[in-house]
């Protein structure tokens, strides 16, 4: 008996391997298996499988191993539809589970540090109790309904989702639950474990759990076992048979759009997940995605809103201005409005968050001469300078990873012998500044440089809220999902940051960040303040105050409704990468002119938009661009993109990205 298998890495073309008489009953066609090629095993895919088929070659090699595949009668469709949605092979996604479970160097790092056990009884408020007795009832029907939990930070979102998976855990099913980035995946990991009564059936699976872990999960499923899984991208692909419950927190984060190839959303799988395994879906958020809200303007999700914080007060919303009296102060990055309330905060022994969305000592580096910055090799973009010791400084590149010492003299105009200008600032630069203010203050910093093991950040998260810490500075990864109670003061060092950036989201993402990292502040008190600094007085920062919310989706829905762009139209980008630049542009310039054929000759209601260059149009010697089409309905795209198959004597490469 022989098997023809597709390799879910590397060889593109099928290969048959013999089947070992211990394997005969258990491999079929859709079967997982590893088999050798070379010095390796490689995990495959059956594709088929015959008695004796005719072969041009006398020795084959024998399947090496067998993966069991949990019994899910709806995952093959639904895997396939993701693939046809997104123009991949299926293959691809079948690795992406199947290589997780490969074995590996077991994670060295720490046991996720579990909070204590409530044993205080919560008492759900009216608006949790509606809220729950509004997705009870789909959840023990097992219907597919769509839920929006809408509620302010502070609300007990949290409370509800327990409640959901414990009373579905009773109905002998399995809950997804997904979230944005693995730090927040791992915090509800902790919480789920030390206060569900089901804990024991909490299981992880993302890239920051260890293999062991995901091969007994992985067991569970073989044996049909209600489990709850927590995850960011990769749990929505797994097989389970017996799925009875979606949870997504955060909904509103670009985070579950993926970054790397293929950029699957991983938010909008789970609503068509729940829609083929006929099951209830939670999208929580303090701040809703325009594109949920318009779901529910549409009918298409139920809206239930937590108007009200469980504990505690709004703060007070504060504006500064960074450019006004800037020469009377100590630092120009900390306002006087801001200096004074740090200090009036601490000497109350209360707690302060001060975020900036940058990490580094500052932007750049730039010669005082020439005026040119000091630029990435390999990307394009500048380096950014990182303090190494106290005066001693280095350059990195954050997306190739390149680092080099300060160069003495300007690698352009080789005259300066000034030291570079440090521009901007960063998260390294901001933690200095303040202990040279706040000396007696204790101070952290929190961001991918401070906390390079996740693990690390759920720690120092522990310490500011057992009251360890003083001051806690960081970048987005402490604007959302963290309950610190003590904080009554949120700094935002700069607003206006990120503005700038040519995307038709930049204005919902970035209001969206202040609101989230504003929501850290009294949560168990009766006054709080958030001061907002900033170099512009952008309308934006007026609807900061999470009552004002739902008054800019209506206006930025408005402007999305006259552009077409989503939620009231379809926008694909396509991209192109290649080393080459010369090679890149001939091949999108002829394959845009291929589109556009097929757009007149179908009559398609389809516009081509570019190509252009992204904001950072090369990483790591590899050049991108752009290319975009606008549309009604997707069916119109997928119908143009069919049509035309990316030439194989190009080489370039494209992937496609719908939004």
């Amino acid at each position: 008996m022989f098997a023809q298998v597709l390799l879910l890495s590397g060889w593109r073309e099928p290969l048959w391997y013999k089947i070992p008489l211990t394997l005969i009953d258990k491999i079929k066609v859709g079967s997982f298996v590893e088999v050798p090629l070379r010095t390796q095993k490689i995990p495959a895919l059956v594709k088929r499988i015959e008695l004796d088929p005719a072969l041009p070659f006398k020795e084959i090699k024998e399947i090496a191993h067998f993966f069991p595949l949990p019994g899910d009668e709806l995952y093959h469709g639904f895997i396939n539809k993701i693939a046809d949605f997104f123009f991949i092979n299926p293959t691809n996604l079948h690795h992406r589970i199947v290589g997780h479970l490969q074995a590996s160097p077991e994670d060295t790092e720490d046991e996720i540090a579990k909070p204590s056990q409530s044993c205080e009884k919560i008492t759900l408020s009216d608006e949790q109790q509606l809220a729950l007795d509004t997705i009870l009832p789909s959840l023990e029907n097992q219907s597919n309904q769509s839920f929006l939990l809408h509620g302010v930070t502070g609300s007990g979102k949290t409370e509800i989702y327990k409640k959901l998976i414990e009373k579905n855990f009773e109905l002998k099913k399995s809950t997804l639950c997904l979230f944005p980035e693995v730090t927040l995946a791992l915090q509800f990991e902790a919480i789920f474990k030390s206060q569900l009564s089901c804990a024991s059936s909490v299981f992880s699976f993302h890239s920051s759990t260890k293999v062991s872990d995901k091969k007994m999960l992985w067991q569970q499923l073989l044996t049909n076992k209600q489990v709850i899984i927590i995850g960011v991208h990769l749990p929505v692909l797994l097989p389970i048979s017996n799925l009875g419950l979606i949870i997504i927190d955060e909904e509103h984060e670009r985070g579950f759009q993926e970054k790397r190839h293929p950029k699957i959303n991983s938010k909008e799988m789970a609503l068509w997940r729940a829609q083929i395994y006929q099951c209830p879906i939670v999208l929580g958020s303090a701040t809703p995605s325009l594109s949920t809200l318009q779901r529910v303007e549409n009918n298409q999700i139920i809206k239930c809103t937590l108007n009200k914080r469980f504990k505690g007060k709004f703060p007070t919303i504060i504006k500064a201005s960074l450019k006004e009296n800037s020469r009377k102060r100590g630092s120009f990055w900390i306002t006087r409005e801001l200096e004074l309330a740090i200090k009036k905060r601490l000497e109350n022994k209360e707690q302060i968050i001060l975020y900036l969305n940058r990490r580094g000592y500052s932007f750049s580096a730039q010669c005082n001469e020439c005026g040119n910055f000091v630029n990435c090799t390999e990307c394009s973009v500048t380096l950014t300078p990182h303090e190494k010791n106290i005066d001693s400084f280095y350059l990195s590149c954050h997306y190739c990873g390149f680092s080099c010492p300060v160069p003495t003299i300007c690698p352009t105009c080789k005259k300066s012998e000034k030291p570079l200008l440090m521009k901007g600032i960063g998260t390294q630069q901001l933690a200095t500044i303040i202990k040279k203010m706040f000396p007696a203050a204790s101070i952290a910093r929190a961001d991918l440089d401070s906390t390079k093991k996740k693990r690390e950040w759920l720690e120092q998260a522990r310490q500011f809220k057992n009251g360890e810490i003083d001051i806690l500075i960081g970048t987005q990864l402490i604007t959302k999902g963290y309950h610190f109670p003590k904080v009554t003061l949120v700094g935002v060092i700069w607003a206006d940051l990120g503005l700038s950036i040519p995307d038709y989201h930049t204005r919902e993402t970035v209001l969206q960040k202040l609101i989230q990292v504003a929501g850290r502040a009294g949560r168990e008190h009766e006054s709080s303040e958030v001061i907002i600094q900033s170099m512009s007085d952008d309308e934006l920062f007026s609807y900061i105050s999470e009552e004002r919310y739902p008054d800019f989706c209506i206006k930025e829905l408005e402007a999305r409704r006259e552009l077409s762009y989503p939620p009231f139209g379809r926008l694909v980008q396509i991209e192109f990468i290649n080393k080459n630049e010369l090679k890149l542009n001939h091949e999108i310039s002829m394959y845009k002119n291929m589109l556009q054929k097929v757009i007149q000759e179908n009559n398609l209601p389809i516009r081509q938009l570019g190509p252009v260059e992204p904001i950072i149009k090369k990483i790591a010697g590899i050049e991108t661009r752009h290319l975009f089409l606008r549309c009604a309905t997707y069916n119109h795209i997928q119908k143009l993109i069919h049509h035309c198959p990316w030439p194989k004597s190009f080489s370039s490469s494209i992937f496609v990205t719908p939004s």
